[in-house]
């Protein structure tokens, strides 16, 4: 089966040799040229001294495809390029990342000097307390505070807190309203992207996603040295790091891949997922509750 348009090409490729007069193709001529077209192109393939330039004789629909061919690696190289996000931004403050390692009070004060600007009273200092024992020693508290004390601002910069130096690899700050849900989910993604000093100081979570411009599509191509960022900014989740880590890096040898689950919740139920997985560089596996 041969359409119109190829037949044209053939006519104009040939010429005289299958039509005498320019309007009517000699069906026996036609097949003749074909079939020594053919055993040109397999001729050149086997033998190379045939075609000395390197070139198999083709017909302009192979010259076509082998053009959108090179058309699709350079576009492929193109968007390769733009989603290498390499090299990944120093540390700016070594010290200070340091100090508050181990210390959630100092690390409240440094990295969110305009949320904790008031002193703190006796029940924040408890508070801090008890978020620092389930933080660090898997501790479990019930505590409650009146409105107003800055219980959810705490409970965000504890997440941050956690996921940020590697204390913990999965994080679940669970919310009374779907509303207040989304409200977390945009403060903490707002601090990654926007805090000046914890972009400076964590760059291995704050610069990927950066680089996003909250843009999914971006997440699942993006790389840094040639391996996946493995960075997700899906409903209700944040996952973070996955990068190599250079060997001055702070953290250099350590698992620094996280995820911040925030469950929307509807009419008192939440939707945590059953079978998530979380794959860690120690090959363990990290699963949720269901």
């Amino acid at each position: 089966m041969i359409d119109e348009r190829k037949l044209y090409r053939h006519r104009q490729a040939a010429g005289a040799h299958i039509s005498a007069d320019g309007q009517t193709v000699d069906l026996l001529r036609y097949t003749a040229w074909l079939f020594h077209q053919r055993r040109e192109k397999l001729e050149a393939q086997r033998d190379p001294f045939l075609n000395p330039s390197g070139q198999s004789h083709d017909t302009r629909g192979d010259a076509y495809a082998r053009k959108r061919s090179a058309e699709t690696l350079k576009q492929r190289l193109a968007v390769d390029e733009a989603s290498e996000i390499s090299p990944l931004p120093a540390v700016g403050d070594p010290l200070r990342r340091a100090r508050c390692e181990f210390d959630f009070r100092e690390f409240c004060e440094t990295y969110a000097p305009r949320v904790f600007y008031s002193p703190w009273s006796e029940h924040h200092l408890t508070a801090i307390e008890r978020i620092e024992s389930a933080v660090l020693h898997q501790q479990l508290f019930a505590l409650a505070m009146p409105r107003g004390f800055g219980k959810t601002q705490l409970c965000r910069w504890a997440v941050l807190w956690a996921v940020l130096y590697g204390h913990h690899h999965y994080v679940c700050l669970i919310s009374a309203t779907e509303q207040s849900s989304k409200r977390i989910e945009a403060s903490i993604r707002r601090a990654l992207e926007t805090n000046r000093a914890i972009c400076e100081d964590f760059p291995e979570a704050a610069y990927p996603l950066g680089c996003l411009d909250r843009s999914t599509v971006r997440g699942r191509k993006q790389r840094c040295f040639g391996e996946h960022t493995n960075v997700d900014i899906s409903k209700g989740i944040l996952r973070l790091g996955g990068l190599y880590l250079p060997p001055d890096h702070p953290s250099f040898g350590g698992d620094n891949r996280a995820v911040i689950h925030l469950p929307q919740t509807r009419d008192g139920a939440f939707d945590i997922p059953r079978d998530w997985r979380l794959s860690k560089s120690s090959g363990a596996i990290i699963t949720s509750c269901g």
